[in-house]
């Protein structure tokens, strides 16, 4: 009994582990993409990121500009990773604007 408590332990640590790991990857590329959105040296500051449980492909940053008010930016990922093991951007939306597919398509191929 005590061998198959361990083993459930490990997967149990294994399984979290590779969820964090996905989150913080799609975290790095949400946040990646703040300063392509505004002017070169502009003081960018994470206040807060939200992930909810419902929706575990989509991805909210809020974040500051140059100490003014709140903005934010949502990274919507497709359920599959790629071949590679890289998490793919299906959508983009900011607090003033939502990404058509050809400007999605330009900001990763150039910017990600």
């Amino acid at each position: 009994m005590p061998v198959l408590r361990t083993v459930f332990i490990i997967f149990a640590a294994i399984v979290l582990t590779a969820c964090e790991k996905s989150t913080i990857e799609q975290q790095r590329l949400c946040a990646v993409i703040v300063p392509a959105l505004h002017n070169f040296g502009a003081r960018i500051e994470i206040q807060n990121i939200i992930q909810k449980d419902s929706s575990p492909e989509r991805i909210r940053l809020e974040y500051t500009l140059d100490n003014s008010g709140l903005l934010w930016i949502q990274c919507d990922f497709d359920s599959q990773i790629t071949r590679s093991g890289r998490y793919q951007i299906k959508e983009l939306q900011t607090s003033t604007v939502q990404f058509d597919g050809i400007d999605l398509h330009f900001l990763k191929r150039y910017w990600l």
